[in-house]
Formats: structure tokens, C-alpha cells, sequence
């Protein structure tokens, strides 16, 4: 102890004993002793300070570090005065209510209660003033920039005789909005449980003590009506009840789930088919407490499951009957079902094929397997749903016979393949008759080329005839008429010679149109023109008299001399050309005519074109003409191909292609 706090201590020692406020020293007491007494309380006084220093300084921490937890705590914090105005709030009301710190400060919270629950919150801030306690409430929290539903617990404290509150606000926001969201939940599960078309119930074991209404509606009951066992017993078909009745007792016997079929009577006294599902329901301790039922109507696909049947029946009756065979193959064209007609036809070619699970193409000729597969490939690539295809098999007679199956494709809800349903009708007769047919078509064309040959020669014989008699006989009829002019000049007077002169000019005339009529005729039934000019001269010469009787302009083009085809081949190419020209002179009211004639190494090339009105191919009538179907019959007996391009108002394009060879 230093000397200051011994001087010290001797005066406060020497002022007790004056003023006697120390009476367990005499005055005889050593001073000595006293101060040693001081001392000793001294330093216990000191160790104390030390002690409350330490005890300040960690009371100092806690309230740093509860300020802190308080500031960053996930709950608004807000201390206010008597009159409401914030003193302070932490950074989580700051968040709550969306506005700064520093703005909060001063001004008041009754400001950022909604007004519909400003009077709860002077209530429950009523009796904490009033009780020194209050209940948490909740309240509706706002500012100009958010809105939040809050719980508040309040409380009060005493600092320099001034009262303050705090007010802890807790966000409760998505809390509330579950909440709804549940509610609103339960309120559909309930309004669809109540509304469901299935029939739901709660049956504990004596009484059903819920049906929803679907179930009410069904059994004629309302809300109220208590529906006991025998209600339940006494809607039930009678031919159903002995085995609804063992399948019920085992259920509560067993408490397991299971599945019925019943037939239910409604409230009009009809039976509908019903699907029934029971579950039993454990309560908390793990022990039965009622059976959940669901009832599904299924009548409807009761009935469907009967026209199935029936269906099935007449499918199979008719199966069995018609005169095509059926089969089914699946999605790698196995067949899983024949038809008795398929089977027999399977069993006159190969007696092992019959009820076995086969390969669908391996039914057909080798030559045909691979095409009909492509074809059903490429339609299952397209989702095409129908094919028609013909193919070939060995019959019993080692002879090929014909097949025509029409397949129809099925496929699943996403587009896969799935099966085919196939028809099969033997054609085998009907290829028959198809060939017999095109072996009379060639034999006609054949025919219809021979009387075209007759026909032209019939043509010769008669233009010969023509040229040796007629024109003889015209010519010498002309020298006739002149010879008796010059007689009549010789003796007739002047006068009526003139008259006679005339008379015989116009009988000269008559005759030179006549000779000039029989040439062209016999030129017409015959163009002898090709067997002294040549088919390329010929054509040449005719096109320009054409062009020059009917005003039209022609022009014939070709890059060849000489076409080495037979006379026949010739004479029908020039016929062909001459229906072409007559069709575009009588029809088109063109004036201007273009013909080419060429050829490569196995066809000659004839083209007509013109710039008349044209006309439209589809028109049946227009394409049908006598004269068309004259090219198109000689074009047809040379092998060859005609070709007619035109449309309304843009002219008409003909394309003649006749082989080299024929």
C-alpha cells in the first residue's frame, strides 16, 4: 500500500473514532492494528472492483453480441416510444417493410399498420401498456412497396425513466399462403370427391357413415340417411349377393384390400355393373378403423365387352364362310391368325404351312418377296394405312397362282406399327383372262393391221382403175369437144358461132376440173407421190398445198433425206400426218403450221405444232375425235407412241415416235 492511501485511510480511521461511528475500538486501540484490518479489507474491496470490471466487460460482450443477433436476426425488430414513434429497427424489418433504416427512424408505426388492423394492434399495444403483457396477434404489415402478413409478440422495458417498446415481427406471408393453398386444396379434394362420378364411401364395420353424392344419387338417399349393411345388401343383384357375400366376409376377416364385380340396383329399380375397390384404413395405432370404398359403373364397358363378343362371333362366321381367305400378322409379319379358306389354300400347296406361325412374305414367290416387303416398309415409314398388291405362288400343280391382298396397316397411339389385318383373294383366274385378253389385244392390232394393208391396196387397185379408165376416158372426151369446135367454126355463120364457142369453153371447163378432181382423188387414195418423190418430198409438197388453199403459213424442217422404213410404215406415217394437218385446218384457226421430221437410232420423229386456239387434254371430248382416234389406232398397229401437248389459247404440240424396225 502506497503512502497516499496510508495517510489516507489513518484520516478516515481518525474521523471514525471522533465521531465514534467505530465502537468496537477503544481509544487505546492500536492504530497500527487498525490500518493492518483496513488493509486486508482493502485489497478484498479492490479484488471485488476487479471482479465487477470482469463481470461488466462480459456483460458489455453479451449485449454487443445480442445487439448483433437482434440486428441479423430472421424477425423485424422495432423499439418505439409511448407514442409510437420507431427508435430504432433491425436490417429484417428494413427488408419487411422495404424502406431504409434511416427513413423508419422518427416517424411512426402506426404508419405501416393496415388500416384493417389498426385496431387490434391498439389493442394488443392497449393491454401491454394496461397488463405489462399481451397475446401475439397477427396483422397485415404495408408500404407503398410491399405488403406482408406478420405475427407480433411485444414487450416493454425501462431506460432512464424513459418507457420503451419492442415489437418482434414475424413474416408469415407464405405461411398464410400455404395455409390457403391448403385449405383450397382440401376443398377441391373434397368437392371432387363429392362431385366424382365413382362412388365413394366410408364403411366402419356396422354403418356406412359417408357416400358421396354420386353414391346418394345412385340409391335415391340423401345426406342424412343413415345406410346400414342391409341398405347395402338389399341393392345387390340376388344372383350376386351369395358371392359378394363370402368375398366380404374374408375382407373383414382378413382386413386386406380387394376387387368385386356387382350389379347394383338404383333408385329406378335398374341394375348397373359395378367395379367395386375396397381398402382397409389403420388408424394411429396401427388398428383396422374402416374400409375406403370405391364403386366404378362399368356397364357401359360391359355392354361393349358383349357387342365385342357378338362382333367376334359374326367375325368368325363370316371368316369361316367367305370365299377370301383372312389373316393377321403382327409387327415383324408373322402371321398369328389364318381363316379356315386361308388354311385350305396353304394346305393344297403345302400341307406343313397350315396353323404354323410363319413369315408373312415367305407365303410368296421368290421373285415377288422382296418388292411386296419394300412396299409394306416404305408404307409403315409413312403411317399409311391401306395396301392393295398382287404376287405369285406355286400351286398345287406346280402352275403359278395369283394372290390380291388387301392389308390394313394398324398402329399405337405414338405411331408405331403394331399389326395388319389382310384379305387374300386367289385372282388366279382373273390373270388368266388379263393375259387372254392382251394375247386378243395383239392378235386385233395384228388383224387391224392387216386390213389397213388391205385396205390400202383395195386403195392402189382402185386409183389404178381410176387413172387407166376414167382419165383416158375424160381426155379423150376433151380432144372430142375440141375436134367438134373446130367443125362447128368451119360451117357455122359468125354469128351463132361465138354462142357455140362459148358454150364449149365452159364444157372444156367442166372437163379440166373434172381431170383435176379424179388426180387429186386418186391422189388422196393413193399418194403415189411416195413412190416417185419419197416420203421426206412428198410430205413437203403436200404441207405447202395445204398452207396455199387455206391461207396458212407452213414450214417443214428435217435433218434427214431418206427414211429407210418399209412402204407400209411410210404411207401410214403420211396418214397420220395428213389427220394431223386436217384436225388443225378444221378445228384450231391457226395460220401457222410447223413440221419436223427426224430420227435417232430407233425411232423416226415426226412433230406438228401450231399456234391455234388449243384446247384441254382432260376434255374427253375434244380428245376423242374421229380423227385423234385415227392417229392414235395407226400409231398403235406401227408399235409406236403418240404424244399430244395443248392447252386453251396456247396451240397444240403432237409428238409421233414410230420404231425403225417395224
Amino acid at each position: 500500500m502506497n503512502s497516499k492511501t496510508q495517510e489516507k485511510l489513518s484520516f478516515v480511521i481518525e474521523k471514525a473514532l471522533e465521531d465514534k461511528r467505530i465502537q468496537h475500538f477503544d481509544e487505546n486501540s492500536s492504530k497500527q492494528l487498525l490500518l493492518q484490518e483496513l488493509s486486508i479489507y482493502f485489497r478484498e474491496l479492490e479484488f471485488q472492483n476487479d471482479e465487477l470490471r470482469t463481470t461488466q466487460y462480459n456483460l458489455e460482450q453479451t449485449r454487443d453480441e445480442l445487439s448483433e443477433l437482434i440486428e441479423n436476426a430472421p424477425v423485424g425488430y422495432v423499439i418505439y416510444t409511448d407514442d409510437y414513434k420507431i427508435v430504432s429497427t433491425n436490417k429484417y424489418f428494413e427488408q419487411l417493410i422495404n424502406i431504409p433504416k434511416n427513413h423508419l427512424k422518427d416517424t411512426s408505426l402506426r404508419n405501416y399498420i393496415h388500416s384493417t388492423t389498426q385496431d387490434d394492434f391498439y389493442l394488443h399495444f392497449g393491454k401491454l401498456k394496461k397488463t405489462g403483457k399481451s397475446d401475439s396477434i397477427e396483422l397485415i404489415l404495408h408500404s407503398n412497396i410491399t405488403e406482408k402478413k406478420v405475427k407480433i409478440e411485444s414487450t416493454f422495458q425501462n431506460k432512464n425513466d424513459t418507457v420503451l417498446y419492442m415489437t418482434a415481427f414475424t413474416d408469415i406471408t407464405t405461411q398464410k399462403e400455404t395455409q390457403a393453398a391448403l385449405v383450397e386444396s382440401q376443398l377441391n379434394l373434397q368437392n371432387i370427391v363429392s362431385n366424382s362420378p365413382i362412388h365413394i364411401w366410408k364403411f366402419d364395420g356396422s354403418v356406412f357413415n359417408y357416400v358421396n353424392s354420386a353414391m346418394q344419387t345412385f340409391l335415391g338417399i340423401n345426406s342424412v340417411t343413415r345406410i346400414d349393411f342391409s341398405l347395402w345388401k338389399y341393392s345387390i343383384h340376388p344372383n350376386d349377393v351369395e358371392s359378394f357375400m363370402e368375398m366380404w366376409n374374408v375382407a373383414l376377416l382378413n382386413r386386406v384390400p380387394y376387387d368385386f364385380e356387382v350389379r347394383l340396383k338404383n333408385k329406378a329399380g335398374n341394375y348397373r355393373h359395378f367395379w367395386c375397390h375396397v381398402v382397409p384404413v389403420l388408424n394411429e395405432l396401427n388398428k383396422f378403423d374402416y374400409f375406403q370404398g370405391y364403386n366404378v359403373d362399368i356397364s357401359d364397358r360391359i355392354a361393349v365387352e358383349n357387342e365385342l363378343r357378338e362382333s367376334e362371333e359374326k367375325y368368325r362366321i363370316i371368316a369361316e364362310n367367305t370365299s377370301d381367305g383372312i389373316l393377321i400378322i403382327d409387327n415383324k409379319f408373322i402371321t398369328t391368325f389364318t381363316s379356315p379358306i386361308f388354311d385350305k389354300f396353304l394346305r393344297n400347296n403345302d400341307s406343313n404351312s397350315v396353323n404354323k406361325k410363319q413369315n408373312y412374305f415367305q407365303l410368296m414367290h421368290i421373285s415377288d418377296r422382296e418388292a411386296i416387303k419394300s412396299e409394306f416398309n416404305n408404307a409403315i415409314s409413312i403411317t399409311k394405312d391401306k395396301l392393295i398388291y398382287n404376287y405369285k405362288i406355286f400351286c398345287d400343280n406346280n402352275e403359278f397362282c395369283w394372290k390380291e391382298d388387301h392389308a390394313q396397316l394398324i398402329y399405337d397411339a405414338e405411331g408405331k406399327f403394331t399389326h395388319a389385318f389382310i384379305v387374300s383373294r386367289d385372282i388366279t383366274e382373273r390373270k388368266r383372262n388379263e393375259a387372254k385378253i392382251l394375247e386378243y389385244q395383239k392378235e386385233l392390232k395384228s388383224y387391224a393391221g392387216h386390213l389397213q394393208a388391205i385396205n390400202e391396196e383395195e386403195r392402189a387397185n382402185l386409183a389404178r382403175e381410176i387413172h387407166d379408165e376414167m382419165s383416158q376416158i375424160l381426155i379423150a372426151l376433151k380432144i372430142e369437144v375440141g375436134v367438134l369446135k373446130q367443125d362447128v367454126l368451119k360451117n357455122n355463120e359468125l354469128a351463132s358461132m361465138q354462142k357455140t364457142i362459148d358454150a364449149f369453153a365452159k364444157i372444156s371447163v367442166l372437163v379440166n376440173n373434172t381431170l383435176k378432181t379424179t388426180l387429186r382423188i386418186i391422189s388422196g387414195l393413193r399418194p403415189d407421190a411416195i413412190e416417185i418423190l419419197g416420203f421426206i418430198d412428198t410430205t413437203k409438197a403436200y404441207l405447202n398445198d395445204l398452207g396455199e388453199r387455206n391461207n396458212i403459213k407452213t414450214s417443214f424442217s428435217t435433218s434427214i433425206e431418206k427414211i429407210d422404213i418399209k412402204s407400209h410404215v411410210e404411207l401410214s406415217l403420211f396418214r397420220i400426218l395428213q389427220e394431223a394437218l386436217i384436225n388443225i385446218v378444221r378445228h384450231s384457226k391457226a395460220n401457222k403450221i410447223s413440221v419436223e421430221i427426224n430420227h435417232d437410232n430407233q425411232n423416226v420423229i415426226m412433230t406438228v405444232l401450231d399456234n391455234g386456239v388449243g384446247f384441254n387434254p382432260e376434255n374427253n371430248k375434244k380428245c376423242n375425235t374421229y380423227g385423234l382416234i385415227g392417229m392414235r389406232e395407226r400409231v398403235s398397229v406401227l408399235k409406236g407412241e403418240l404424244k399430244i401437248e395443248s392447252g386453251v389459247g396456247t396451240g397444240t404440240f403432237i409428238t409421233v415416235k414410230i420404231p425403225l424396225n417395224e
